[in-house]
């Protein structure tokens, strides 16, 4: 009983940025044989840049997006929205955060960041990195993978479109039951161990 009231008092976030290139990318076609199917594409290589946030035990996704590719000042930006969504008024003293070995997740305004947040809310953070080249391990991952299925699939003439869609997606849709289901089951958390 004691170990569940401390689980409760615990998140878990997988972090992570993908760009989201304003183009179509079909997945799969049924065409009949022996015909020709023309999809209307865009030439432009405008890219919307996404950090995000992961919780596989609430299907919780927290997203900002910005310009630049993820870096320091983008990963601080989306800490703050998880504390202030996750952190606010609530018990909870423990937020563990899954990512890679990129450099601006190990960079020193990130660290001091996280260690403003840890005196201020007087709780602890702990940063689990995962090991080099190892993004199957990183659940993150596995949400891009859908969202782009899921938008990408989608012709979008203008960019404003794209970008709305993009923004929808990340702060309406993936908040919505049957989506939440869906991504569970699309995501899911076993993973297998292999001894050498």
């Amino acid at each position: 009983m004691e170990e569940c009231a401390a689980h409760e008092k615990e998140e878990i976030y997988f972090l992570d940025g993908s760009g989201f290139t304003h183009n179509l990318k079909l997945g799969y076609g049924w065409i009949e044989k022996g015909q020709e199917k023309f999809f209307k594409t865009n030439t432009s290589r405008e890219k919307i840049n996404v950090n995000g946030a992961y919780n596989p035990l609430t299907q919780e996704v927290i997203c900002i997006e910005h310009e630049e590719n993820v870096n320091q000042q983008s990963n601080m930006k989306l800490i703050d929205k998880i504390l202030e969504k996750d952190f606010k008024g609530t018990e909870k003293h423990k937020l563990y955060l899954v990512m890679d070995n990129a450099r601006y997740n190990h960079g020193k305004l990130f660290q001091a960041h996280l260690e403003k947040w840890k005196r201020e809310k007087r709780m602890e953070i702990e940063v689990l990195y995962l090991p080099p080249y190892s993004p199957n391990l990183n659940l993150i991952e596995r949400l891009w993978k859908y969202a782009k299925k899921k938008i990408l699939g989608v012709y979008y003439d203008e960019l404003w479109k794209f970008k709305s869609a993009v923004k929808n997606f990340f702060e309406n849709t993936v908040k919505d039951k049957a989506y939440k289901m869906e991504l569970k089951q699309f995501i899911g958390t076993a993973f297998q161990v292999i001894s050498s």
